[in-house]
């Protein structure tokens, strides 16, 4: 009898053993996940700035062609009214000139 209650005793003290283990592990997973986790947020945030980053380098990018784009309008809408003067001009001239042959 006294052996049949040994052998029990032995088996509780495995099981709280046991118990004990998976209590720690459970810790230490959690702990490993909130680490984890921890990690995965700080690399998205990382990751978030250099889009940031990016976006605002291609708005100012894109705010210089604009203006660029701008000014080369401006400049050739001038060539062509400067030219359109010069053709009239020229027009003129030469309708002036034949009217005085005759």
């Amino acid at each position: 009898m006294e052996e049949r209650l040994a052998s029990l005793e032995a088996k509780v003290e495995g099981i709280a053993d046991l118990r004990r283990d998976m209590t720690d592990l459970r810790r230490d997973m959690n702990a490993r996940f909130s680490e984890l986790i921890s990690d995965v947020n700080g690399r998205f945030a990382e990751v978030n700035g250099r889009i940031t980053e990016l976006r605002d380098d291609v708005n100012r990018r894109i705010g210089a062609l604009d203006a660029k784009v701008d000014r080369h309008f401006v400049w050739l809408m001038g060539l062509m009214v400067t030219g359109l003067g010069i053709m009239v001009t020229g027009f003129i001239t030469v309708i002036g000139a034949l009217v005085g042959i005759r």
